[in-house]
């Protein structure tokens, strides 16, 4: 990638970095499949973008005491079979303003219903 100069000529530009006052997308993946978070971060991942795998509620609860966070992609599984934890209200009250996306390769009406509840 090149920023045109005025004479017409190119001056490449940097982009291994981002620039210094460019923010950290704080990206979460909560998901207990390891190679399917993985393949997620890898995807998300870019020079303002590092995604954190959680995939247990002690790792979820640590990383919420320390950073909020602006995306979270979360197993529905997860949400469902998490025992003595509203997942979805401790992400909410950890980050007012974080969006979470709920995914699963096991869709039922039933059980969106129940994440979202």
């Amino acid at each position: 990638m090149a920023a045109p100069e005025p004479d017409g000529t190119s001056t490449p530009i940097d982009t291994s970095q981002p620039p210094v006052d460019f923010p950290q997308n704080r990206v979460l993946i909560i998901e207990r499949n390891e190679a399917l978070a993985d393949n997620l971060a890898e995807l998300l991942e870019t020079p303002a973008s590092r995604p954190v795998v959680l995939s247990s509620n002690e790792s979820i609860a640590e990383h919420l005491r320390r950073q909020a966070f602006d995306l979270a992609l979360v197993d529905v599984q997860f949400t469902t079979h998490t025992e003595d934890v509203d997942l979805l209200a401790t992400l909410r009250a950890a980050s007012r303003h974080g969006e979470v996306i709920l995914m699963t390769g096991h869709a039922t009406l039933d059980s969106a219903l129940d994440a979202i509840r």
